[in-house]
């Protein structure tokens, strides 16, 4: 079985989770009581998931040739979009603690004490999302295709999918708020 099937996985096991939140009081008060392990639960997923879909692209295409990069097609505008993705999730994670990140207001372990208006949300709806979308995509322009422009329609797809997941997210916090 293909790695990037274990990093999809993690991936929708993730998004589930954070489903949960919204749509079950009894896994709200669970992961209330249980905030610090939820978010180590979460952060370990989002971590397998990371790595399940680098030792896809290692054993299925190999390691990369550093010396040849150039060749890579999008190489160059992959790293930009995915250190700007890196940048907002950066900025978002200082504006907010590690409790706000996952759930803490909505979960009462945490008072909402004053909404954040400045960079990056006065410039995005959800940064956060966007920051990891866009890490997503530059991950996929750095990987998605070999040196011909041939794409990789595997890497391709798992980011679509992935990405999606953020879309489904939104919309769940939307209704929800």
């Amino acid at each position: 079985m293909s790695w990037l099937i274990f990093a999809v996985l993690c991936a929708t096991a993730q998004h589930s989770l954070y489903a949960s939140v919204f749509y079950s009081l009894r896994m709200r008060i669970l992961l209330a009581t249980h905030h610090s392990a939820f978010i180590n639960f979460a952060y370990s997923l989002r971590l397998v998931t990371i790595l399940f879909g680098v030792a896809h692209v290692f054993t299925k295409y190999g390691f990369p040739n550093l010396s040849n990069l150039a060749s890579v097609p999008f190489y160059g505008l992959g790293l930009i979009v995915f250190a700007f993705g890196f940048h907002l999730n950066h900025v978002v994670y200082q504006k907010l603690d590690l409790t706000m990140m996952y759930y803490g207001a909505e979960l009462g372990v945490k008072k909402l004490t004053k909404w954040i208006t400045e960079y990056p949300y006065s410039t995005f709806s959800h940064p956060q999302y966007i920051g990891c979308v866009l890490q997503l995509v530059g991950a996929a322009m750095t990987t998605g295709f070999d040196s011909e422009y041939v794409p990789r329609w595997d890497i391709l797809i798992a980011v679509a999918y992935m990405s999606s997941l953020y879309y489904v997210t939104v919309q769940v916090e939307k209704r929800k708020f």
